[in-house]
């Protein structure tokens, strides 16, 4: 594995103009940050190629910390980003719909460590329904959030979003775009962060020109900058990166610090939440090259530094409060995390939009029934 895709990295090597070859191994060694290489083009095939395997001097540039690179689709009336006058919003969609052979996703976990990477901040929002109208609802709103982080499922060109009963919904990115539009968006968000699978591979329909990746659409779009991964990714993976990735914005980092950061994360053996009997931690060959950044623009900051409110070690164990419950043997005892109430919570939003608005919501103290109301 390790030869073929040295040998990748060195024909992707060749493609770049014999300058610029030896520019950025130069770059690379100098005092300060890398050199940051941003591949602009149209041609789904150009940007389909694993750039991230750059070979430059025998090793692999992005690997070793010597160069940072992106893609960029052409569109000169396309989103960019200003220089911030405040801390980044964030809207946490969670889209984890139950059946359909889905596999089923920690997303309590992964909430948790971005609203903790970015201290607690109050500009974070999550939203656990998952449905189309509440995405809507949110970037075509009055105060639309700098960085939408859409968690869940996706495969080549389709985001799957949740019905009104759970259950997946799965909207092509065109769709998605155009829904948008019609609903009429004030501004697009300056960061869409893709954490599912396939949100760089190509659709792969056969018969369409240009830019089909769901990453690639949303740039062309309009949105400034895109995060996606290649192919397939661990859930419990794909967090680590997000903690990395959201602690550098935090600080007030450029987008492609932060996802220098993600990737060294990548690098990194992992422990899976589930879907794996051992507990031994694991490592996906080649997981820091299959992060991608679409960017436009100038290239400043999401938003100004966010104050650290909570001391934040990543990788910590996820650990909000020690509660025990005792009502008998049948109870469970809850230890640590957050209690999840996706199929209740989508029970009582159909009940409510029927009419049937007269309802009991009973448990014992500190069960959570004021947030789930």
């Amino acid at each position: 594995l390790n030869a073929a895709a040295a040998t990748v990295g060195e024909a992707l090597a060749a493609l770049l103009p014999e300058a610029e070859r030896k520019r950025l191994p130069a770059h690379g060694h100098s005092d300060g940050p890398p050199p940051f290489l941003i591949i602009e083009s149209d041609n789904d095939i150009v940007l389909a190629l694993p750039w991230e395997l750059l070979r430059l001097e025998g090793v692999f540039s992005v690997r070793e910390g010597r160069l940072d690179i992106a893609r960029c689709v052409p569109n000169p009336h396309g989103g960019s980003l200003t220089p911030p006058t405040e801390p980044v919003r964030v809207y946490v969609n969670v889209c984890a719909p139950e059946g359909d052979g889905l596999a089923t996703l920690n997303y309590e976990k992964e909430s948790y460590r971005i609203s903790r990477a970015l201290h607690a901040h109050r500009g974070v929002r999550v939203n656990e329904m998952g449905e189309l109208n509440d995405l809507l609802g949110v970037v075509c709103g009055q105060q639309p959030p700098t960085i939408v982080h859409f968690s869940g499922h996706g495969n080549q060109g389709v985001r799957c979003c949740e019905d009104d009963r759970g259950g997946p919904q799965r909207v092509p990115v065109q769709n998605l775009i155009a829904a948008m539009r019609h609903t009429g968006v004030q501004r697009l968000p300056r960061l869409f962060y893709l954490s599912s699978c396939h949100g760089q591979s190509p659709a792969g329909d056969g018969g369409e020109q240009g830019v089909s990746s769901t990453a690639a659409r949303l740039h062309q779009e309009g949105i400034p900058h895109v995060v996606a991964h290649f192919g397939p990714v661990f859930d419990a993976l794909a967090t680590d990166a997000e903690e990395a990735f959201y602690s550098a914005v935090a600080k007030g980092k450029a987008t492609h610090e932060a996802v220098r950061a993600a990737r060294s994360a990548l690098a990194k053996p992992f422990r899976p939440h589930h879907g794996l009997a051992t507990t031994e931690k694991s490592q996906t060959p080649f997981a820091w090259a299959l992060l991608v950044l679409y960017h436009r623009g100038e290239n400043h900051p999401l938003g100004t530094p966010i104050p650290a409110h909570l001391a934040n070690t990543p990788g910590a164990p996820v650990r909000r409060r020690d509660v025990e419950l005792h009502a008998g043997g049948r109870t469970k005892i809850l230890r640590q995390g957050f209690i999840g109430r996706r199929r209740q919570l989508h029970n009582l939003r159909r009940r409510l939009r029927v009419g049937h608005n007269r309802l009991v919501v009973q448990g014992l103290g500190g069960f959570g029934k004021s947030v789930f109301c």
